[in-house]
């Protein structure tokens, strides 16, 4: 009996966030769906997050990055930006399970009005005739495997939910990664998105197409008299655009408790920013983003680990 108690807490609090799962699909929204997703060490790392990290936020990017959690992790986000037109609210669960990690995200809320415009015949320019209410829903199911000491591997399952004004939306992707470390101070990821290019049908008849994102990333780790470095890159292969973008980050290690991050996204020429508190089973990771025109972006997520 004492042997089945340390599953149910995990197993419990896993399930209390299924609801959110079919709430998602009606009245949730979330945006970026087809992008690097959410998560405060994710963001403020620039996206480069595809090789190092035990950490929930790699769900999105690369699901192998699950394998190494060792505790039912629970992370719950806000995030406020683009000049106050949207904001969002996201939950990423991951557990547990012997040799393997099951993991979930749910974005919760996010709205965002976008002026509607219609060309003047007359002038041949754009002219306001209201705004379009978007809604984007998301949910991710994923599972990794730690195969031994070296080698991790995970798969997801995504599901998406759009509406634009009067027209509906839905899609169904997967992933599939790979996170491999040769030797102690090195670590590879090796991850693809949406295999097999996702087709969103939308409620009017028309098909959008995603093609596959493919990555690879590097990180190490080094530590400089009390500092410890995290630094990683990651490259992306875009098979629609057929482009190349890099991603940086590292994360600095003043102590056990505080780490400084930073990053640059090629693909944005964004510059991003945060910080983690690691309080043991409790944490709270911030991003900061920059936008050329839209101001910034914040994101605070909590950390709570059963």
């Amino acid at each position: 009996m004492g042997g089945n108690n340390q599953y149910m807490r995990p197993i419990l609090g896993l399930l209390a966030i299924v609801p959110f799962l079919f709430m998602s699909f009606t009245a949730l929204q979330a945006s970026d769906f087809v992008g690097d997703g959410y998560g405060a060490l994710l963001n403020s790392m620039g996206g480069a997050l595809g090789a190092a990290k035990n950490h929930p936020d790699t769900l999105y990017v690369n699901p192998a990055g699950m394998a190494g959690i060792k505790q039912f992790t629970l992370a719950s986000g806000y995030q406020n930006g683009f000049g106050g037109f949207n904001s969002e609210y996201f939950m990423t669960a991951a557990c547990p399970l012997n040799d393997m990690v099951l993991g979930m995200s749910v974005p919760i809320n996010m709205v965002s009005d976008i002026l509607r415009t219609q060309e003047n015949s007359g002038t041949g320019q754009g002219q306001s005739i209201g705004n379009v209410t978007q809604l984007y829903s998301a949910a991710l199911l994923g599972v990794a495997w730690h195969l031994n000491d070296f080698c991790q591997v995970g798969i997801n399952g995504r599901a998406y939910y759009l509406r634009l004004d009067s027209y509906t939306g839905t899609g169904f992707g997967f992933d599939a990664g790979l996170r491999w470390q040769p030797m102690s101070l090195l670590s590879l990821g090796l991850s693809a998105r949406h295999l097999g290019n996702m087709q969103l049908r939308w409620s009017s008849g028309a098909t959008e197409t995603y093609g596959a994102q493919y990555s690879l990333a590097a990180a190490t780790h080094f530590a400089l008299d009390s500092l410890q470095f995290w630094p990683e890159l990651r490259l992306d292969y875009q098979s629609t655009e057929q482009r190349w973008l890099l991603k940086t980050g590292v994360e600095l290690g003043l102590d056990e408790f505080l780490k400084l991050r930073g990053g640059y996204r090629g693909d944005t020429g964004q510059w991003t920013l945060g910080l983690g508190l690691d309080a043991g089973d409790f944490g709270l990771d911030y991003a900061l983003l920059t936008h050329d025109t839209l101001g910034l972006t914040h994101q605070a997520v909590l950390i709570f680990k059963l």
